[in-house]
């Protein structure tokens, strides 16, 4: 009997040592973490383990599965390559940093540690870097955002969220999917490894027949672009040109295109970021023999910068009520706004100028390369019960970022613009709120989300339509930017 007791016990011993370690283990499977090393930092990784599918065949990728970073799908792309891809190449140059894949006509080029990538020859900034990971004791491989290099290759490409999936297809239509550029190289530098602060100038000569009015400048901060339009078809002029001042640390691509239409010569001159990753800006000089472009840190260029975003556009129109696309009215805003701050002298950059879609990564992403003050993104409001209005200011509290010495704060911001906004407009208070909106939680600068007033509540619709809603608006939301610049 003593022995059977015993018994009894060791065996609710071991039992009681087993079936807890039964469910961690199922919970384990529920909530799998790995440890990573990504870029050389150590982290826990309890994201997507993501599969991958080529013309509806799974191919086996478990030992390095997709991951998923900032909503962005990183796959290992020569190990599809090498097992489900025989017309792509993959290829990797370790002294230059270079990782070229090509299929046919297409190809896109990634350099380690660059924000610039070329694609079908073309330099373009993206913000999907490579990335560098090793899990367990691995020696590690570079991982690549899938959508970026499946669609310049001419697939198609589409996230399975349900089945954790990368799903990509041949497709006919490739010349849909990738942009075809014809258009000539007048410079190439390349990447190259940048240190510090990076300035200096670029000279260009112009054709003779030219005069400085016929030269334009503008910009495309988001895309590290300056467009330089030269009157008539000057590209055998600028492909035969001898360039001595080339600023290589500053200037990676210059292309010409003719545009018939307009008859104009446009060149695309694509910059690097420094080190830290900030935007390059310019001052020009043009006579009429030549145009001469120096570069610099906005920082070092400008004393007050402001980043002003409009909500949603093209394909988001944001709430749409009573006829009314809440991306026209955000946009029109934050036009009266920069206008206002212009004339007070401070610099403006906007997240988009027109009816284009910016995601929402990029956007929050543009404070910090163009080294800003603040970002202030206005939007308009809806809910499901008509009645309700008001205005509301939000801002992260996992936005610890400070500016001008730290007497900016994404919370003092909110406070003084719903302040403000409340005793100029007259609207319902709604408070200041802490939601971690993209462009809020993962700015590199102090930024808020005004929510102007509800466009789903008929009266408030109405008046916020109106010329004395909008430029009031604009006005105050001006007046309270410039009063934190005092603080």
């Amino acid at each position: 009997m003593k022995r059977t007791i015993i018994t009894a016990m060791v065996i609710l011993c071991l039992l009681a040592a087993v079936l807890p370690s039964i469910n961690v283990s199922a919970a384990a499977k529920e909530t799998k973490t790995v440890r990573l090393v990504v870029d050389g930092t150590a982290l826990i990784y309890d994201g997507s383990f993501g599969k991958f599918s080529f013309n509806g065949k799974e191919v086996n990728i478990k030992k390095t599965p997709t991951f998923v970073f900032d909503d962005t799908a990183y796959i290992n792309i020569k190990k599809i390559v090498l097992k489900a891809l025989p017309d792509v190449t993959y290829s990797f140059n370790k002294k230059l940093g270079r990782i070229r894949i090509t299929r046919g006509d297409c190809s896109i080029e990634f350099y380690t540690g660059s924000p610039i990538i070329y694609k079908n020859g073309k330099a373009e900034y993206t913000r999907v870097a490579p990335k560098f990971i090793k899990q367990d004791s691995d020696s590690g491989n570079y991982y690549l955002p899938g959508r970026l290099v499946f669609e310049t290759l001419g697939y198609s490409y589409s996230w399975d969220s349900d089945k954790k999936m990368s799903v990509v297809k041949e497709t006919t239509a490739t010349g849909r999917i990738y942009e075809l550029h014809r258009s000539g190289v007048v410079l190439d530098n390349k990447v190259k490894p940048v240190e510090g602060s990076v300035s200096g100038t670029l000279k260009l000569d112009l054709p003779e027949a030219v005069t400085a009015q016929d030269v334009s400048i503008t910009d495309d901060v988001y895309k590290n672009r300056i467009f330089v339009s030269v009157r008539g078809d000057q590209t055998a002029f600028f492909e035969s040109l001898k360039i001595k001042n080339k600023c290589e640390n500053c200037v990676l691509q210059i292309r010409d295109e003719y545009r018939i239409e307009d008859d104009v010569t446009v060149l695309t001159i694509t910059t690097q970021t420094d080190s830290d990753g900030l935007c390059l800006l310019h001052k020009d000089e043009i006579t009429s023999s030549n145009l001469t472009i120096t570069f610099n840190r906005a920082s070092d260029i400008y004393d007050n910068i402001v980043i002003l975003d409009a909500g949603h556009g093209d394909s988001d129109p944001g709430t749409q009520n009573f006829g009314i696309d809440e991306k026209d009215c955000n946009l029109i805003i934050i036009k009266l706004v920069g206008k206002i701050l212009e004339k007070e002298g401070i610099k403006v950059f906007y997240s988009r100028y027109d009816d284009t879609l910016i995601p929402l990564r990029d956007r929050a992403y543009l404070g910090g390369r163009l080294d800003a003050d603040m970002f202030v993104s206005v939007h308009h409001n809806a809910n499901n019960s008509p009645e309700k209005n008001g205005t509301s200011v939000y801002y992260s509290l996992n936005n610890p970022n400070v500016s001008r010495g730290g007497t900016i704060t994404s919370e003092l911001m909110a406070v003084t613009l719903q302040e403000d906004l409340i005793a100029a407009l007259g609207t319902n208070d709604m408070n200041v709120l802490t939601i971690d909106f993209t462009v809020t939680k993962f700015n590199n600068v102090p930024s808020v989300l005004i929510e102007l007033s509800y466009l789903s509540n008929p009266e408030e619709c109405a008046m916020s339509v109106t010329d004395e809603f909008r430029v009031k608006a604009a006005q105050t939301i001006a007046q309270s930017i410039l009063k934190l610049y005092q603080k």
